[in-house]
C-alpha cells in the first residue's frame, strides 16, 4: 500500500508541478470552479424544462437525486472513512492555485458528482455522452492541476460516480419509473 501511495505522490507532482505552465495555471482554476459551470448547468436545466416539460422535471429530479446521493455518501461516509489529507496540506512545493480547503481528499467530490451527472445524462442523451464525460474529466483533472487532489482521488471519485449513477438509472428503469421519459427523450 505504501508503494501505491508513493506512486500517487509522484503522479501528483508530475501533473501539478511538472505539467504546470502559464496556460494551465490560468485555465485550471477556472475549470475547477463551480461558479464557472453554474450558468451552463442552469441553461441545461432550463432547456430540459422547456423542451421536455414534465419529462424534463422528471429527468432533473433523477439527476438531482443522483448527485445529492453521491455527494452525501462521499462527503459524509467515504471521505471520513478514508480520512486522506489533501496534497496541498500533506506535501511541500505544491503548485496551489486555489484555496486548499479544509476537507479531506479521497475520493474527490468534484469527480463523484460530475461523473454521476455525466452517467445519468448519458443514459438519456447517448449522442452527447462524449461531451458529458469530457466535461466531467476536465473538471476532475483540474483538481490535480490546482493542487487539491491526487490522481487516485479523482479516479476513485469517477468510478464511484459512474457506479452510483448507473445503479440509480437501473433502479428507475427496473421499476419502469421512467419508461415514458426514456422512450420520448432518449437520443441514441
Amino acid at each position: 500500500m505504501n508503494e501505491l501511495i508513493e506512486i500517487d505522490k509522484v503522479i501528483f507532482e508530475f501533473i501539478n508541478t511538472g505539467l504546470a505552465n502559464p496556460v494551465t495555471d490560468s485555465i485550471m482554476p477556472i475549470i475547477t470552479e463551480f461558479k464557472t459551470w453554474l450558468p451552463i448547468y442552469l441553461l441545461g436545466m432550463f432547456y430540459l424544462l422547456y423542451r421536455y416539460r414534465l419529462k424534463g422535471v422528471y429527468l432533473l429530479l433523477v439527476l438531482l437525486l443522483t448527485v445529492g446521493f453521491c455527494d452525501l455518501i462521499n462527503a459524509q461516509i467515504l471521505k471520513e472513512y478514508f480520512a486522506r489529507v489533501r496534497p496541498c496540506r500533506a506535501l511541500e512545493n505544491v503548485n496551489l492555485l486555489v484555496n486548499c480547503g479544509a476537507g479531506l481528499s479521497f475520493p474527490s467530490n468534484h469527480a463523484v458528482n460530475n461523473f454521476a451527472a455525466a452517467t445519468v445524462l448519458s443514459s438519456y442523451f447517448m449522442r452527447k455522452r462524449t461531451v458529458f464525460f469530457f466535461i466531467a474529466t476536465m473538471v476532475s483533472i483540474s483538481r490535480v492541476f490546482v493542487g487539491v487532489h491526487y490522481l487516485s482521488d479523482i479516479t476513485a471519485g469517477a468510478v464511484e460516480g459512474v457506479i452510483v449513477g448507473s445503479i440509480i438509472v437501473l433502479i428507475f428503469r427496473k421499476f419502469n419509473f421512467d419508461k415514458e421519459v426514456t422512450e420520448s427523450i432518449r437520443i441514441n
